[in-house]
């Protein structure tokens, strides 16, 4: 399944992820698994552990560089645990914010 082939035997969050990601999308067939893609493994890969502050860089490039990415990233739905500077900028390829912003700390 392409879930699982885009945990390499490594943690979530490994710096190959982004090119098994990429392998995906080359591979994709069709715009559904295109949007599976966005769907599964790259929106875990941005929503887990805060993985999406170091890695929207190179999302951000692969989307504005690559039509069949952009595809991918908009079917990303990025949640309320994903830091809300990463939801504005991946919105703009069409990855969808749901819950309210991540709340911030007030400082004492």
């Amino acid at each position: 399944m392409a879930n699982e082939s885009a945990r390499p035997g490594r943690r979530p969050g490994h710096p190959v992820s982004i090119d098994v990601i990429q392998s995906l999308v080359d591979l994709a067939e069709s715009d559904d698994e295109l949007d599976f893609v966005g769907a599964s493994p790259l929106e875990d890969l941005l929503s887990h552990n805060r993985h999406g502050l170091a890695f929207v860089d190179e999302v951000e490039r692969r989307a504005r560089q690559q039509p069949r990415f952009r595809l991918a990233v908009a079917g990303v739905w990025l949640g309320a645990d994903v830091p809300d500077s990463v939801r504005t900028r991946l919105a703009a390829f069409g990855a969808e914010a749901i819950g309210p912003p991540p709340k911030r700390k007030r400082r004492k």
